[in-house]
């Protein structure tokens, strides 16, 4: 039974983290209707800064998440003014194959600059530490996260239902052109979407960086997850 409590808790801590990463890819996907299949390598460089700040300036990863926060909230920022602004009048296709392109760009880039080996953080604020409940153990790292990624997605939430910012999203959403008819600066709306959902794939990478590493293949697979996510949400 202790078995099963600590698998159950393991996956509702790690669903938590996934929950946040997916709400980003959700958000983008759902008010532009565009894939963005760089969603994962975003990840990947938001580690790759926490790394450097760790390993150049001893800056602990419960500290760099503002950074790399900030960083991935930039990368998106540019991302749609100098690539998926271009993309929208075209065909449907074009800003998915560009977001993939966009993936390749980095995923090479960082293959090239700092080797597929995995990078791994030491002797960091939470290393090693957890609260033990009986049989069951709850490591701090993933304890830490997880709450952080709930209080994000109820903040995301709030934002999208009870401010002008989150009508403003949603009336982009339903029709994009009577939204400008309103006065919303659609342009600017899609801009901040793909910003804020950089920042919300980045709280995965602080678990990331302490247990398994950083390295140029960690996109892919929070793509694909963040993608199964989504769609069996659609489903239920």
């Amino acid at each position: 039974m202790s078995i099963f409590f600590q698998v159950a808790i393991d996956g509702l801590l790690t669903g938590m983290v996934y929950a946040l990463v997916a709400s980003g890819l959700s958000l983008i996907w759902g008010v532009m209707d565009v894939l963005n299949f760089a969603h994962g390598e975003f990840l990947m460089a938001g580690m790759y800064v926490s790394y450097w700040l760790g390993f150049l300036v001893n800056v602990d990863p419960i500290i760099s998440w503002v950074a790399s926060g900030v960083f991935c909230f930039i990368l998106g920022y540019l991302t749609y003014k100098l690539i998926i602004h271009h993309c929208l009048s075209g065909p449907p296709l074009s800003a998915l194959l560009a977001t993939f392109g966009l993936s390749m760009v980095l995923k090479n880039f960082a293959l090239n600059r700092f080797s597929p080996n995995f990078r791994l953080l030491n002797d960091t604020i939470l290393e090693g530490k957890s609260i033990i409940l009986g049989d069951v153990v709850l490591p701090m790292p993933q304890l830490i996260t997880s709450m952080f990624a709930l209080v994000v997605v109820f903040i995301i939430y709030y934002i999208i239902k009870r401010t002008r910012l989150g009508w403003a999203i949603q009336a982009t959403a339903m029709d994009k052109e009577a939204a400008e008819l309103m006065g919303i600066k659609t342009e600017r709306i899609f801009a901040l979407v793909f910003g804020i959902g950089g920042t919300c794939r980045h709280s995965r990478r602080f678990i990331a960086i302490l247990h398994f590493g950083s390295s140029s293949g960690s996109g892919w697979i929070v793509r694909f997850d963040c993608l199964r996510m989504c769609c069996y949400g659609w489903i239920w």
